[in-house]
Parts: structure tokens; C-alpha cells; sequence
């Protein structure tokens, strides 16, 4: 109020606005493009990582070895990386359903 006071405006007249907006920024059509690819990046990198968390799984019980060990992989990548070169071993056959 004592902004209003300071400009010479009566804030107690029926006729005062209130005191001023701050200014809005104006859209900017590059914002949203940004902003759509990086919703569509993110979801692709979800994507994958199931994909590739499953298959690492898949490939470590083929191999005789706990599926779980898939998730070291979000912290060291290199473990179920050579994890996976191990040759598959008949016992890894218990997982199969079919």
C-alpha cells in the first residue's frame, strides 16, 4: 500500500486496480519443443533400462547365476557386463518354465 501511496495513487478509491502485475514472460515455442524431447528421452531411457535390466537377467540365470545380480549393474556396469560372457551351464535351465 504504501507503494501506491508513493506513485500518488489512492488505494482506498473505488477505481484502483490493485497494485501492478509483475511482468509475464512471453511463451517461447522452443521451451515446449525442449521440454516434449525431454519427456521423450526420458521415457526411452526407462524403456531401455527394463529391457536391458531383463535381458541381463535372463542371460545371468542362464549362466547359473542369480538374476539379481542384474541390479549391480546400476552402480557398477562392468560386473554384469563380464558376468555375462560366462558360458551358459545346464543347471540354468530351472528357471525355464516352457
Amino acid at each position: 500500500m504504501e507503494d501506491a501511496l508513493d506513485r500518488g495513487e489512492d488505494p482506498f478509491s473505488p477505481d484502483w486496480q490493485g497494485p501492478p502485475s509483475p511482468a509475464q514472460p512471453e511463451e517461447n515455442p522452443w521451451l515446449l519443443l525442449l521440454q516434449i524431447v525431454a519427456i521423450a528421452a526420458i521415457v526411452l531411457v526407462i524403456v531401455l533400462l527394463v529391457s536391458l535390466l531383463s535381458l541381463t537377467w535372463r542371460r545371468l540365470h542362464d549362466a547359473g547365476l542369480p538374476g539379481a545380480l542384474a541390479l549391480i549393474g546400476l552402480v557398477l556396469p562392468i560386473v554384469p557386463l563380464v558376468l555375462c560372457t560366462l558360458p551358459p551351464r545346464p543347471d540354468g535351465r530351472r528357471f525355464d518354465t516352457g
